[in-house]
C-alpha cells in the first residue's frame, strides 16, 4: 500500500503528483488540522520518494530527514553532528548521511547529492529544509524573502501610530 501523503491525506502511489487538495468528504478536525499545515509545506523528493518538506529558517544545519527516507548504507560512517533543539537543553548527537535531493521549488530540479543529518521526524513533513543549503549552493531560491537592515531596529521602530503592528492585508 502507498503511504499516507502528507500534502492531501490520501493514498496514491509516489509516481502519481499529488495536487495537495484536501478531500471533498467529510474531514474530521485532524483532517483539518493537516490540511491547514500542507500549506506549509513544500514537495520533495529525498532518495527519489516524493515527501514533504518544512522550510525552517530557525534551523542552521542545510538538511534534516527523517530515518525512514534513509538507507543503511547512505549513513557515513564515523560522521555524526551534535545538535540542540529549540525546547532542549542538551545536545544530541546524530548522524549524517549522503542523499539525493530533489526539490523544485527551491531550485533543485534534479537529483542533487546532499549531506543530510539524519533523525526522527514527527509530523507532516519527513525532510526540513534549514538555512545553511543556501549558503552552501548560492544558485538555490530561498523561499523567504530577506533584506539587509542597515539602520539600528531599536531606534527606528515605529510608533503605533506610524504603523507598528498593524499586519498588512
Amino acid at each position: 500500500m502507498s503511504p499516507l501523503c502528507p500534502l492531501c491525506n490520501r493514498y496514491h502511489a509516489v509516481n502519481t503528483p499529488c495536487t495537495g487538495f484536501p478531500r471533498s468528504d467529510v474531514c474530521t478536525v485532524h483532517d483539518r488540522q493537516i490540511n491547514d499545515e500542507s500549506k506549509y509545506l513544500i514537495p520533495t523528493f529525498v532518495n527519489d520518494t516524493e515527501t514533504a518538506a518544512l522550510r525552517d529558517s530557525g534551523c542552521q544545519t542545510p538538511v534534516l530527514v527523517d530515518v525512514s527516507l534513509v538507507n543503511q548504507e547512505q549513513i557515513i560512517p564515523r560522521k555524526s553532528v551534535k545538535l540542540c533543539g529549540a525546547f532542549d537543553s542538551k545536545f544530541r548527537e546524530f548522524p549524517v548521511a549522503t542523499i539525493t535531493l530533489k526539490c523544485p521549488r527551491i531550485g533543485i530540479h534534479e537529483n542533487m547529492v546532499v549531506q543530510a543529518v539524519v533523525v526522527t521526524l514527527n509530523g507532516n513533513a519527513n525532510c526540513i529544509i534549514g538555512n545553511q543549503i543556501f549558503s552552501n549552493f548560492d544558485f538555490l531560491t530561498d523561499i523567504f524573502s530577506t533584506r539587509h537592515c542597515d539602520y539600528d531596529v531599536a531606534e527606528q521602530t515605529p510608533t503605533r501610530s506610524e504603523g507598528a503592528g498593524v499586519i498588512a492585508q
